[in-house]
């Protein structure tokens, strides 16, 4: 779920209400649920007519070739081995720009949006995963104390048989 690419990209496009796919591929598929929650609009933008349709159809969202792509004021969430350098200079500043590619090709983004690499992100992950053994590590004496304290507690039975399950119903 949480650590799927959609899972990924939904994190990151918290209060985001209109996001560009470019991509129609398995992964883009993949990806498109993940983007539809919170009612965001979500446009898929790829060069295959009839993959294009077949999201629309298949989704319900809304589709652009790549070739007329306007980027507008949308987040963009790339999940295809396309440039975007054509694109860059409409992008709006601040636009959140998730990068699932492994190879960015020649790609540069400028410091007035934020761009999350696909590296970043298992970065991000990695260092999420290391803080979770650290204090998992760290909890698990107080645990072992706890239990054992408990398992060491003296209880009082006035009668000696208030442990014991009443069979009579």
């Amino acid at each position: 779920g949480e650590q799927s690419y959609g899972g990924l990209a939904h994190r990151r496009l918290k209060g985001v209400r209109s996001v560009s796919l470019l991509g129609t591929g398995q992964l883009a598929e993949k990806v498109i649920p993940w983007l539809q929650k919170e009612n965001r609009n979500v446009r898929v933008v790829g060069r295959n007519p009839e993959r294009l349709e077949h999201l629309r159809e298949r989704f319900g969202v809304e589709t652009a070739n790549l070739h007329s792509f306007d980027p507008r004021q949308d987040a963009l969430v790339i999940a295809a081995p396309v440039a975007v350098q054509p694109v860059m200079p409409r992008i709006a500043d601040q636009a959140i720009i998730i990068d699932f590619r492994e190879d960015p090709l020649s790609d540069e983004f400028p410091e007035r949006v934020d761009y999350h690499s696909f590296a970043s992100i298992l970065a991000t992950l990695e260092e999420t995963r290391q803080r979770n053994d650290r204090v998992r590590q760290q909890l698990n004496p107080v645990l072992d104390g706890l239990v054992q304290e408990r398992e060491m507690a003296h209880q009082e039975f006035v009668h000696g048989w208030e442990d014991l399950p009443c069979l009579a119903s």
